[in-house]
């Protein structure tokens, strides 16, 4: 039933993120692409390792949550030990993401790359990630600061193709 509970607070997140509030870059009613098409959203895989560390389910994660998760959760991944492989914390990535193709990997985690994480490491690496997810630095981390426009991609997609027989054109 635990294990359940950052599944669910990962839906009421997924579903608030696409009603039709407001939301980073405009939102629904906000700014359009060139055709009148609204820009695509996405929910950054780091908001499905964060959601566990919301203490109090208010779909909200302040950093003294991120701290105490931090501690609890690594605790679980070294059982206890100050140090583990990179199996233990890539399993614990895994988990949370539903797979091993996100952009979150344990290197990141690894920060002198000696192929082991320990305590400090992993905990500075999950604080790092959640100031940089804190858009407004109010050490709180709501829906919209998971939330981002995929708009790059669509502008580079709309690109006119390159003359016949020529290299493609860089874009200036």
């Amino acid at each position: 039933m635990i294990r359940m509970l950052p599944l669910a607070a990962m839906a009421l997140l997924v579903a608030a993120c696409a009603s039709d509030g407001p939301s980073r870059g405009g939102g629904a009613g906000g700014q359009r692409l060139a055709g009148g098409s609204a820009p695509t959203v996405y929910i950054v895989p780091e908001a499905l390792l964060f959601a566990e560390f919301d203490a109090d389910r208010d779909l909200r994660i302040t950093f003294d949550e991120l701290v105490a998760g931090a501690d609890t959760t690594w605790t679980a991944i070294a059982r206890g030990e100050d140090r583990t492989g990179y199996v233990e914390v890539q399993d614990w990535i895994t988990s949370r993401l539903g797979a091993a193709t996100f952009p979150v990997t344990v290197i990141a985690f690894d920060q002198n790359y000696d192929s082991v994480v320990t305590a400090e490491e992993f905990k500075t690496e999950l604080r790092r990630r959640f100031l940089l997810r804190d858009d407004d630095l109010d050490r709180v981390l709501t829906r919209s600061e998971f939330v981002e426009e995929a708009t790059q991609r669509r502008e580079q997609q709309a690109r006119p193709p390159a003359p016949s027989g020529g290299p493609p054109q860089r874009r200036r």
